[in-house]
């Protein structure tokens, strides 16, 4: 946020770093007009060589923020995001090449690009102190491109036209929030309820990109792609309330349910290739397709909290979760990796118990325990390919149910207040984040499956250090651990395309 006190503030960092990394970030802000109007903006560039070879990359990135109070009870803000991102990408390595020399790269010719444009207009009225009404209508206009060699790493690159897969999203949406408190039974309460509208259309191309090795992001034949060509609409109602209920001075319960509306739609074609044994094309058959899937249901939780005094607070929540697939999932041609046709939305709960410590004079703590269910959980899954190569392959599919049994911890203890002969340092605090899960697939019929680890979920995650900060002076030392994980769910430790492990 801007500063209140200054018309204009400048804010620049230079910073420069290992394998030819370069930053520099310049922010201007502040505030005018008797505190009526505020702005905000930076421009950020980033440059790299990257710790291994063909791994280079090149960000832009600015920000401008504009805040407008006509009134003590109005306030317009507007934010506008642009972005672009370009990436080589140097490939990954089959374990045996990780052993020989974790640097090298076999791919010069895969590049990414990203652009983003977003922008974002917020009004805000107060219609009393108990009264806030907030309106927000936001946008996005963004593309994607991912060019290169998709073969896995085990399989030489001669060359050849590189795929190209590219995504254009336009999407628009607004939301309205209406909070009030109000007094019942002697006690104070507040109630938040609103509305959320959304359209979006993506569009998803995948085909023969040029042969060369630079970032030439344009198809050879635009007009006829030969891999897949596809347009997905998306329509996304909701409507959601949430209380606040204090039961006396220190219980509360949070009560909540949204009804959520969606409409996913595909347009577009795609094209069925037949080799032969030595990888010659036989035959091409080119598909049209047009698929519609509407639902609608309803989601619900609840929370309790107990709140003894101001420094301590237990917590109780559980709420239903729901996580819907786009068709958008289900049309990247990648050898790689593959889609289940028949893959459905997800549904679940999530548990948590939890207590809380603040206001002391030198220990903050938050100690959480929670139970995450799912039924026909979407993960990834090693399949074994077809002839002639038979390489394995990630499948994306409703996997099994699954559940996750946590705990997460995170406290930050003043040294300097805690120790007496350290108080001439200020402020040097200790701070530790951990957390320790157990997530496994349930009630499978896949032996492969069954008490598998859910992939890419760490057993034991830890971040600790120490952080002092003086009158013009501050340094930090950290030190973070993450436990060994699967990428997939019969928990593999090798294969020979190096894309499980």
């Amino acid at each position: 946020k801007p500063p209140e006190d200054k018309k204009v503030a400048i804010n620049s960092r230079q910073t420069v770093g290992s394998f030819g990394f370069m930053g520099s970030y310049n922010e201007l802000s502040g505030t005018l007009a008797a505190g009526k109007f505020s702005y905000f903006g930076f421009w950020q560039h980033k440059r790299g060589d990257g710790w291994r070879p063909n791994s280079g990359f090149k960000l832009n990135n600015g920000f401008l923020s504009l805040q407008w109070q006509p009134t003590e009870r109005l306030g317009i803000q507007l934010e506008v995001t642009r972005m672009h991102y370009l990436a080589q990408q140097p490939g990954g390595l089959t374990d045996v090449l990780f052993e020989q020399d974790a640097r090298q790269s076999f791919r010069e010719r895969n590049w990414f690009n990203v652009d983003w444009n977003l922008a974002a207009l917020t009004f805000d009225y107060r219609f009393s102190e108990r009264t806030r009404l907030n309106m927000r209508t936001f946008g996005l206009d963004a593309s994607r491109h991912a060019l290169g060699n998709l073969a896995p790493i085990n399989v030489i690159d001669f060359g050849q036209n590189r795929d190209l897969i590219s995504g254009n999203f336009r999407n628009l949406g607004h939301e309205t929030r209406l909070l009030h408190r109000y007094t019942l039974g002697g006690q104070e309460h507040i109630v938040v309820t609103g509305v959320r509208f959304y359209q979006g259309r993506t569009t998803a191309r995948q085909g023969a990109g040029t042969e060369g090795s630079g970032p030439d992001f344009f198809y050879l034949n635009p007009e006829n792609i030969e891999k897949s060509d596809y347009a997905f609409p998306n329509t996304n109602y909701a409507a959601f309330a949430e209380q606040i209920i204090y039961l006396g001075k220190e219980w509360s319960l949070t009560p909540g349910v949204r009804y959520e509306y969606i409409d996913t739609r595909s347009e577009g074609y795609y094209k069925l290739s037949v080799f032969d044994a030595a990888g010659n094309l036989v035959a091409a058959q080119r598909k049209e397709e047009a698929a519609a899937r509407s639902r609608g249901f309803l989601l619900a939780g609840a929370g309790l909290s107990w709140k003894p005094n101001s420094r301590y607070e237990w917590y109780a929540n559980c709420s239903q979760n729901y996580r819907a697939i786009n068709f958008s999932d289900l049309r990247i041609d990648n050898p790689n990796g593959r889609v289940d046709a028949n893959i459905t939305d997800e549904r679940g709960y999530t548990a948590d118990l939890g207590w809380r410590m603040r206001e002391h004079p030198w220990l903050y703590a938050d100690v959480t325990a929670f139970y995450i269910a799912y039924q026909n959980r979407i993960g990834q899954v090693l399949r074994s390919g077809e002839p002639p190569l038979y390489n394995d392959y990630r499948l994306r599919a409703n996997i099994a149910d699954a559940r996750n049994i946590g705990l997460e911890g995170f406290a930050e203890i003043r040294l300097s207040r805690w120790l007496p002969f350290l108080d001439s340092l200020r402020q040097l605090n200790w701070f530790v984040n951990a957390s320790a899960v157990d997530a496994r697939y349930i009630r499978s019929d896949d032996a492969s499956i069954r008490n598998r680890q859910v992939e890419l979920v760490p057993p034991l995650t830890l971040r600790t250090g120490l952080s002092y900060r003086g009158r013009s002076f501050k340094a930090a030392f950290t030190w973070a651990y993450t436990g060994e994980h699967y990428t997939d769910a019969t928990n593999a430790r090798r294969t020979s395309s190096a894309v499980n492990g």
